[in-house]
């Protein structure tokens, strides 16, 4: 029986939570934030979108302004 790709597209999130390196409970508070992490139930279980998952995560990498060169 073949499942459409469903391992290749969604991962359990406690895999990915282990993936980020960071405690489920911690990927359940990104769940809950407003625009929070997506998520799909399918019986009874939470499986992140790897792709839109990590597209998340990359949305939240802070870029500090840069250092200002003096005028001469």
């Amino acid at each position: 029986m073949s499942d459409f790709g469903f391992r290749q597209r969604f991962m359990p999130r406690d895999d990915f939570a282990a993936e980020l390196g960071v405690h489920p409970r911690t990927v359940k508070r990104y769940q809950e934030e407003p625009d929070g992490l997506p998520f799909a139930v399918i019986g009874g279980k939470i499986f992140i979108p790897i792709r839109e998952g990590l597209e998340w995560v990359e949305r939240r990498v802070v870029r500090p302004n840069p250092t200002r060169i003096p005028a001469e």
